[in-house]
């Protein structure tokens, strides 16, 4: 069993509506001049899908002070084998090429927690040379997670330029990672993305999105 809370320090709820809340087209505040909006169905919704899972949900609250909701669903126990993807177990040496530092944090620490080794760039001309340096010492990199929009040049001019510098011995499965993962397609000859690149994944990228990317490519 499975419990969450959702807290907050809102405007609370009077004891005397507190059932209320969990019927159909029922809110708070019912008068036209009341300051938030909605339809009052949401926690309706939520109390069906919850007693569907065998579960309940509750709400406390002082008005004036804030609100708590809080729920309990009964879930079954996956086995760790089902969660994880077979290829996990291998080690992948992964490059990743982002100008912006957090994105490079998050990637990085997702890789780490993948047990992957990661090395970050954070510009295309520093993965070129990274990549040059990994040939030289005999370590290439497995994958490359390469950002799409980046001001010294765009991650498919990245791409464009790893295909033509390198061989595809040494080429790692080469990643298009954007947050405009629609915007991207429409700007991209789709020859490009067929010829150039292997996959591309939107932020924000999760593990599972990860293992499934390689076991796809």
């Amino acid at each position: 069993e499975l419990t969450f809370k959702v807290i907050d320090t809102g405007i609370g709820i009077e004891e005397v509506k507190q059932k209320k809340i969990f019927e159909f087209f029922s809110q708070v505040e019912m008068d036209a001049n009341r300051a938030f909006g909605g339809l009052g169905l949401g926690l309706t919704i939520s109390k069906s899908i919850i007693e569907l899972m065998s579960g309940e949900i509750n709400c406390q609250s002082e008005l004036g002070k804030g609100t708590t909701f809080s729920f309990n669903i009964v879930v079954g126990k996956v086995e760790p084998s089902v969660l994880t993807n077979e290829e996990s177990t291998a080690i992948l040496n992964v490059l990743i090429v982002d100008d912006n530092e957090i994105c490079l944090s998050v990637l990085s620490n997702l890789i780490d927690q993948l047990g992957w080794t990661s090395t970050t760039a954070s510009s295309a001309s520093t993965a070129v040379d990274i990549l040059q340096e990994s040939i030289k010492g005999g370590q290439t990199f497995d994958l490359a997670l390469i950002d799409w929009n980046m001001p010294d040049k765009t991650g498919m001019e990245l791409v464009k330029d790893i295909r033509n510098q390198f061989s595809p011995l040494d080429m790692p499965i080469l990643v298009m990672v954007t947050a405009y993962s629609r915007k991207m397609l429409s700007q991209v000859d789709k020859r490009d993305v067929e010829g150039l690149l292997n996959a591309f994944i939107a932020k924000p990228v999760t593990k599972i999105m990860l293992l499934d990317l390689v076991a796809g490519v």
